[in-house]
């Protein structure tokens, strides 16, 4: 009888002890992290990019296969003005980055859709209005899902207005999110200085250089 109790109380102090360890714990962060393996494919409709995908739903993760890219998330379809600057942003490293083939796309989530293939008209109306701003890029492609399909894909934080991953050989390097009003224009110069940090490891790596800005 001694030792039950006794191998009760041991198992209770362990318990317990445990529980602290857990309450201490950080607690678990949305997205990815770096280092994880990269989600499998999706096929959002595709609103600029390659002319023969335009129009058409198409994986752009398995189009752009084992190179570098940079992929944005952003919930809902406006294209708001720091959603913009960030993507102009990225729209001018791709050409000097041409040699390690970086490539770079953005995936509009709406709200307003539960299924982007079946709801036509919607989807229709979305697309244009995504397309009015975002077919000024010239690199990156712009497309779009539902909210609810990615979410659960991407791990995507419920308070992120844009995420941004970037990922080599379907390996995170590097996954920020910002919150609406987060992308202020410190934090877009904070993140392409971290994401021209990976790619100068990339470069490195194979052994080439960037070239230099494209002239205007």
């Amino acid at each position: 009888m001694r030792n039950w109790v006794l191998t009760v109380l041991s198992l209770t102090v362990v318990l317990v002890g445990t529980s602290f360890l857990r309450a201490d714990d950080p607690p678990a962060r949305a997205g990815l992290q770096k280092g994880d393996d990269l989600p499998g494919p999706f096929q959002p409709y595709n609103i600029t990019g390659r002319e023969r995908h335009r129009g058409k739903f198409h994986c752009l993760v398995s189009e752009n296969g084992l190179n570098p890219v940079v992929a944005v998330f952003v919930r809902g379809s406006e294209v708001s003005e720091p959603v913009m600057k960030l993507l102009e942003k990225l729209d001018e490293i791709i050409p000097r980055n041409e040699r390690i083939r970086l490539g770079c796309f953005v995936v509009f989530m709406s709200e307003g859709i539960s299924d982007v293939v079946k709801e036509d008209d919607q989807r229709e109306k979305e697309s244009a209005e995504i397309n009015d701003k975002a077919n000024k890029l010239k690199y990156v492609a712009a497309a779009l899902d539902s909210f609810a399909g990615i979410k659960p894909l991407y791990k995507l934080d419920d308070q992120a207005e844009a995420t941004v991953v970037l990922y080599n050989k379907y390996k995170v390097l590097l996954s920020k999110s910002f919150p609406k009003e987060g992308l202020t224009d410190e934090e877009l110069q904070k993140l392409m200085n971290d994401i021209e940090a990976q790619l100068v490891a990339i470069r490195t790596a194979a052994g080439v250089k960037a070239l230099p800005p494209p002239k205007k």
